[in-house]
Formats: C-alpha cells, structure tokens, sequence
C-alpha cells in the first residue's frame, strides 16, 4: 500500500466521522455518519436504521463520497462502491465500503 493510501485509511480511523454523500432524487444529499474503518479488509463499514433512505439511494446508486475532516488542517475524501448488508438480528443494518 502506498504511503498516500496508508496515511488516509489511518486518517480515516483517526477521524471516525464523516460525511457520506449518496445520489437522491433531485440531487445528491449528505449526512453525517459515523464510520468504522476496518483498512485490514479494505473496508469501512456504517450502521444504519434500514428505514432511512440512504438503504434505497445506495441499492439505486451505489457509488458515494465519504468526505473526512478535523475542522482545520485534516481533510480526506474518497469515492466508493457502497454494498448494503443485511442485518442478522434486529432493524439495523450496514453498509460495506469497498
């Protein structure tokens, strides 16, 4: 893995919230997620409410922005493939981010 790569994926943990930008009706829209990033597997994994309607935008578009940022000199962003899991027990369910 490159320096560049490695010093964003261990940003990305450091930072733990994001914005994830999906494709939507009339636009894209943004929210404010929190992230568990896992850069063993290649993966960054969210939890979320299978009623929300990032589960459709994603099923519909899957590519998204994950925008990550401290507030002044720390600033990550990246596109990804988003792939909705589906949750074994209970209404939550997860996206993977390949």
């Amino acid at each position: 893995m490159s320096d560049t790569r490695t010093r964003a994926w261990q940003m990305m943990a450091r930072l733990d919230f994001c914005m994830l930008v999906t494709s939507a009706p009339g636009g894209l829209r943004s929210r404010p997620m929190s992230s568990i990033v896992k850069s063993e597997e290649g993966k960054i994994y969210f939890l979320s409410d299978e009623r929300a309607s990032k589960d459709d935008e994603i099923a519909s578009h899957p590519d998204i922005l994950l925008t990550y940022g401290n507030g002044s000199s720390q600033f990550v962003s990246t596109r990804a493939n988003a792939v909705r899991l589906a949750a074994e027990n209970g209404p939550r369910s997860g996206s993977s981010i390949d």
